[in-house]
């Protein structure tokens, strides 16, 4: 993955972050649950240091692995690529665009 790909990601991310602050969603936090997961490869990358931090403080989202789990090197997860690639499906009339929740 780039740097440009993990930047939009972000981008999308906090984006999320911002409309799910106002939401109670269970299904929506699992997913930043998710895409926090996927980001473990690069969790010493400040900017991903930092998402998680606000992931965990505003929505109280932890993700599920344990540090033991976070040492071993792993691939983007399914997560982390599609928000970084795909484009989003049409928005529903009335409802907050939320990046996280586009999912195929």
């Amino acid at each position: 993955m780039t740097r440009r790909d993990l930047d939009h990601g972000l981008e999308l991310g906090n984006r999320s972050v911002d409309i799910l602050a106002r939401v109670q969603s269970t299904r929506a936090k699992d997913y930043v649950r998710e895409f926090n997961e996927a980001l473990a490869p690069w969790r010493r990358e400040p900017a991903v240091r930092e998402f998680v931090h606000r992931t965990r403080a505003e929505l109280g989202v932890v993700a599920q692995q344990n540090e033991r789990d976070l040492a071993q090197p792993r691939r983007a997860g399914p997560a982390l690529t599609r928000v970084a690639v795909e484009s989003p499906p049409p928005r529903s009339v009335g409802a907050p665009e939320c990046p996280l929740l586009h999912r195929s």
